[in-house]
């Protein structure tokens, strides 16, 4: 998430929190139970149809039997087969391939898939029971778990929810932008300095940055805002890794003259420049931020280069003179 604008983040916070909602809302029972709704549906059959097979096998109405167990799994796309089993002569009625289908053991409780219910005889009470083998409410893949109702609700709240916040926070963070909190006359104050400047709150990111530091770093100062000043292409000249703002934010007091430099937009000079780190402090003395300045060098430290070379180029004239002089005097 590092990489990600601010409004990508808060958009993906917004649809976080939108889905957790929802999720809360099904986990307390406000949202309709999908599986809950089918496993009281699948019971309400089985017992109904236990009631009727009671009464027809107190009449012996068998072939009667067999044609409504025929035609109730016929009628029902998610029931697979029943079968009727007594307790003495096993499976004594069942509709195609029930023998085959139903997995549960004697003395199992009843499932989703495979439901029992009990039947009794007018002569026998515990005579034997009717079962019933339903499809599974899912397969086994990720993809039968990610394809029920209420998958698709989170899937679907989540993309339209997404596009639909971060059009709605786009327009209104123009209104909320830090840059134009500021007083137009203090941001054009401040893109005249030729210094460049810039504000970091305590999460390394810009909250302000003038002209000249957008030209320093070759990014307009809009997109500044928001992004962390760690990833500007500002590096120290010495082999500390630790920048000074960073600094700054840590020992709470000022970092002066830091020697840092950049790539220009020719890429075969480098501009240098002295950093400058105050903390800001909140009325409460917290550290709330750092006010960074970068003093543009990049002429003097040429100038001092070209002096060191007239120096060099000096001293081994004077060198060269002193050996001829030398030489002659012998």
């Amino acid at each position: 998430m590092k990489n990600f604008s601010a409004l990508t983040r808060i958009t993906v916070g917004l649809v976080s929190s939108m889905l957790g909602i929802l999720m809360a809302a099904r986990f307390v029972g406000l949202l309709p139970d999908e599986e809950a709704f089918l496993i009281d549906s699948r019971s309400r059959v089985a017992e109904s149809l236990a009631f009727s097979a009671t009464a027809m096998i107190s009449r012996d109405e068998w072939p009667e039997l067999q044609a409504v167990l025929d035609g109730v799994t016929n009628r029902h796309p998610d029931l697979n087969s029943i079968g009727i089993r007594t307790r003495d002569d096993g499976l004594l009625l069942s509709t195609a391939d029930h023998a085959l289908q139903w997995k549960l053991t004697d003395g199992a409780s009843s499932t989703v898939q495979f439901m029992w219910v009990p039947l009794s005889h007018p002569q026998i009470a515990d005579w034997g029971r009717i079962e019933f083998c339903f499809r599974p409410l899912r397969g086994d893949s990720v993809l039968s778990h990610l394809s029920t109702p209420f998958m698709k609700l989170l899937l679907l709240a989540g993309i339209m929810g997404f596009f639909a916040f971060r059009t709605f926070l786009k327009m209104v963070l123009k209104h909320l932008d830090p840059s134009r909190a500021v007083p137009r006359r203090v941001r054009e104050a401040l893109d005249i300095l030729a210094d460049g400047l810039m504000i970091i709150g305590l999460d390394d990111r810009i909250l302000l940055a003038n002209a000249a530091l957008a030209g320093i770093v070759g990014v307009a100062p809009g997109k500044l805002i928001g992004r962390k000043a760690s990833t500007l292409k500002i590096r120290n000249v010495t082999a500390t890794d630790e920048l000074p703002w960073i600094q700054c934010l840590e020992q709470g007091r000022p970092i002066t003259n830091v020697a840092m430099e950049a790539d220009s937009d020719n890429t075969e000079n480098l501009v240098s420049f002295n950093v400058n780190c105050s903390p800001l402090l909140g009325n409460d003395g917290q550290r709330r931020g750092v006010m960074v300045t970068l003093d543009d060098i990049t002429q003097l430290e040429q100038k001092k280069k070209q002096l060191r070379l007239a120096r060099d180029e000096a001293e081994k004239e004077n060198k060269k003179k002193s050996d001829f002089l030398a030489n002659m005097s012998h």
